[in-house]
Formats: C-alpha cells, sequence, structure tokens
C-alpha cells in the first residue's frame, strides 16, 4: 500500500537496556539509539514505570525528565522498546496514492509560477471571471496566443475596447492610405 510521506529508511536496533544515576537536579540523559518518540522507549525510576510523554520526552535520544529523578544509584532504567526506527528522507511520486494531495495538504503558496508546467493551466480551469484587464501584465498576450475564432463579440463587455485600447499597423493613419496618395 502507498504513502503519503518520505520514503523510509529502516535502522535497526539491538533491545537496548541503559542504566543511570539520578542526583535530584539532572533532567536530561543520553541514549545510544536517536528515538524522537517517547513511546518507543519504557523508564523506570526507582522501581515505579514512568509515564511517557507525561513524565517525560524524547529528542534525538535525550531523555528528558518533566521532574528530576531523585538520588539514586542507577535508578533510572532506560530500555528501548522499539526493535527498528523508521525514519523518512525523501518521496518519490511512485509512493503517493492517486488523489492523496489535496488542497489541504498543499501549503498556502506552495505552488508557484515556476513549478506549473507551460500550457498545463487550460481554459477550463479558471474560474469565470477571476481574470480582468488589471490582472494581465501588459504586452503579454499577444495576437499570435489568441486562437482563431475564440474572441467574439459576446464576450467581450460593453466598452471594453476603445480607440486608445487598439495598436494598428504602423501605416493606416498615414495621410497617404486615409487619402489615397495626397
Amino acid at each position: 500500500m502507498s504513502y503519503v510521506g518520505n520514503a523510509p529508511e529502516v535502522n535497526s536496533y539491538v533491545p537496548n537496556i541503559a542504566f543511570f544515576s539520578g542526583n535530584g537536579a539532572c533532567t536530561q540523559f543520553q541514549i545510544e539509539q536517536p528515538f524522537d518518540n517517547a513511546l518507543a522507549i519504557e523508564v523506570v525510576v526507582n522501581g515505579v514505570p514512568q509515564t511517557p510523554i507525561v513524565s517525560y520526552s524524547v529528542t534525538n535520544g535525550l531523555v528528558t525528565f518533566d521532574e528530576a529523578p531523585p538520588a539514586g544509584l542507577n535508578n533510572i532504567t532506560i530500555r528501548n522498546i522499539v526493535a527498528s526506527l523508521v525514519t523518512y528522507n525523501t518521496v518519490s511520486a511512485g509512493q503517493i496514492d492517486p488523489g492523496a494531495v489535496g488542497e489541504t495538504e498543499i501549503a498556502a503558496g506552495a505552488v508557484t509560477t515556476t513549478k506549473i508546467a507551460d500550457g498545463a493551466v487550460l481554459g477550463n480551469k479558471i474560474a469565470v471571471n477571476v481574470i480582468r484587464g488589471n490582472n494581465i501584465v501588459a504586452a503579454t498576450i499577444t495576437g499570435n496566443l489568441i486562437a482563431e475564432n475564440q474572441i467574439t463579440g459576446n464576450l467581450i463587455a460593453n466598452n471594453a475596447i476603445s480607440g486608445n485600447n487598439i495598436v494598428s499597423p504602423p501605416d493606416i493613419f498615414d495621410d497617404a492610405f486615409l487619402f489615397g496618395g495626397m
């Protein structure tokens, strides 16, 4: 079954037990395994099992207690209870189920112009009335970019085109053209 996330990298560990001596002040103890989940280890202080997440946390193998364990010789026992640790580095397109990534999974601003392939956004993907004149950069739409017979009178709003919006060929207003070769 595919999943959303990075490709797994499995690191196996031999079950391990570490003993520490509390001093009543120290709240952090480093274990060899780089666990980041308090549920991956079992912690016992003075013979009393501690509650994961509530009594302690672990980040990259650094076990941090909410309260310093009391003083005692080897009174803290930390045992990893997970035989393997799965970490995630990268994800390939083949690991993502079709339809698994929707609008809520894409961060705001994550889709930029450089990530959209040329020709990827078609007319049926553009909502009605979202493109207006002030959203179009000057000189970006030229005649060769408009398909034949695509702009008809019913697609042009009243008063949308005026004389100053029309660029003419250079000789159309030439006196010779207008007045028959004068």
